[in-house]
């Protein structure tokens, strides 16, 4: 296999748009073509076609990654089953992993950023990732504000038991995120929560909260097809970009756990960085701020193998979205 990691895509709006899209596109293409791709399906006793485009390549892995690696079938992560693996497809999924750009905390590049978003998740992230942003500042690293971007989705699965063991009172995403950021930097002092929610949440529904440390907020983000699904995390980019003035051309840096790096950039370019012409970063989060003890989430093949679709997918998205603006008809 390739021993140098694949780096995540980056939208850098001090380049020229021509300039910008052709360096994306490429990056997209190394990864979708990389030898540790196509080594990493072969184990499954599928032969990839010769002499394919980049298009192509994305389709076929898109339908291959369908049938071998989704464990989700729509569920939240923490309700995924576990693939049955043999020894040497869980070995090979690993260091494809690594080399892929799951593996490994995944520092800023720059010292200083006009906006931090700390992308929700599941309760480990809501602890752990505002915990990576007080070791980026305490580090150096500027920034004019923090904001933890999240949703009214309900704790469910085992979150309720880690909730309970790490003495988080939280019963949503919004709560959860509340309690990791204040954990995390506990000067903040108490939160007042400005939010449309009259009686029970809905997916239109909508959260601001502030503390006395003006530079930090946590927001709960209204989906875009109340109607259909909860709010996810493009919702929560546009919805935090459409209230924020002056955030084109700004740098923003956005605080994921490494083995999302992936597929949460690419979302972040698509809904973020390209509609509202900023640029676009993430950072994967350390290993000591991922410390929780007994409790610290465990990454295996099959959680690798269920990222490495999801970047297909949201490489897949992204690259159909660049091409079109290299060409002029996006």
């Amino acid at each position: 296999m390739e021993m140098e990691s694949l780096q995540s895509p980056q939208w850098d709006t001090d380049l020229e748009l021509p300039e910008r899209c052709a360096h994306l596109l490429g990056g997209l293409e190394a990864w979708i073509k990389s030898p540790t791709l196509r080594e990493l399906s072969s184990g499954w006793d599928n032969e990839l076609p010769s002499n394919m485009t980049a298009t192509e390549l994305f389709d076929w892995y898109d339908e291959f990654s369908a049938r071998h690696w989704d464990r989700r079938g729509g569920r939240e992560r923490n309700e995924a089953s576990s693939a049955e693996l043999t020894p040497v497809q869980a070995e090979t999924a690993v260091e494809a992993a690594e080399v892929l750009g799951l593996v490994g905390p995944c520092r800023p590049k720059r010292s200083e950023y006009d906006f931090m978003l700390i992308l929700g998740g599941l309760i480990r992230g809501c602890m752990t990732r505002p915990r990576y942003a007080r070791e980026l500042v305490h580090s150096g690293i500027k920034v004019r504000s923090i904001t933890a971007l999240g949703g009214f989705r309900p704790l469910r699965g085992d979150e309720l038991a880690l909730a309970e063991a790490m003495n988080v009172t939280a019963r949503n995403e919004f709560q959860a995120m509340i309690a990791g950021l204040k954990g995390a930097f506990p000067d903040l002092g108490q939160e007042r929560i400005e939010t449309s929610v009259v009686g029970e949440e809905s997916n239109s529904d909508w959260a601001i909260a502030s503390f006395d440390d003006g530079d930090q907020t946590v927001i709960a983000a209204p989906s875009r097809e109340p109607t259909e699904r909860r709010a996810n995390t493009a919702d929560t980019f546009a919805w935090w970009a459409g209230r924020v003035s002056e955030a084109r051309g700004k740098h923003v840096l956005l605080i994921t756990n490494p083995i999302y790096v992936p597929y949460q950039s690419a979302v972040a370019i698509e809904n973020l960085g390209i509609p509202f012409d900023v640029t676009v970063e993430m950072a994967g989060i350390s290993a000591s701020a991922a410390d929780l003890g007994a409790d610290t989430q465990p990454f295996g093949p099959s959680n690798y193998l269920q990222e490495i679709r999801s970047a297909i997918r949201g490489y897949r998205s992204l690259y159909d979205v660049v091409a079109r603006l290299a060409d002029g008809t996006g």
